[in-house]
């Protein structure tokens, strides 16, 4: 007679071990999601905080202020697809890669000088401005 309560508590004893090993597995699994999730996190914001830095840095080095007295805005009169920066103290030109850029720099297309492209091609080309 006692063999069917002994087999009753086995039974409620191993649902219990099931019961909480799937409940921890169930924690583990919801820890690494969140941590995963913290990593990108962590992650997007040093890109971002690196990017705001970059933008901080060409603002300083071109600040409108100075657009025609330091630097210009100039673009080739043959190929007017590339805008370009002319730095006066350095004498390079420097290519502005997009939109983005021209837009955190705070500078307007309506500054924009075309020069021939021969005087163009003539200034030497430093790095590449972009964000």
């Amino acid at each position: 007679m006692e063999q069917p309560c002994i087999l009753l508590t086995n039974i409620k004893m191993y649902f219990e071990i099931f019961y909480y090993f799937i409940g921890g597995l169930g924690l583990l699994l919801a820890g690494i999601g969140g941590f995963k999730a913290f990593s990108d996190w962590i992650s997007q914001n040093k890109k971002k905080r690196a990017v705001e830095k970059h933008i901080k840095e060409l603002r300083l080095k071109y600040p409108i202020e100075f657009l025609d007295k330091n630097f210009q805005l100039i673009m080739g009169d043959i190929d007017r697809r590339a805008i370009w920066l002319h730095d006066f103290t350095t004498k390079k030109r420097h290519w502005i890669l997009s939109p983005e850029t021209m837009k955190a720099m705070y500078l307007d297309y309506t500054r924009v000088k075309v020069i021939p492209q021969a005087e163009l091609n003539a200034l030497e080309q430093g790095e590449d401005i972009s964000i």
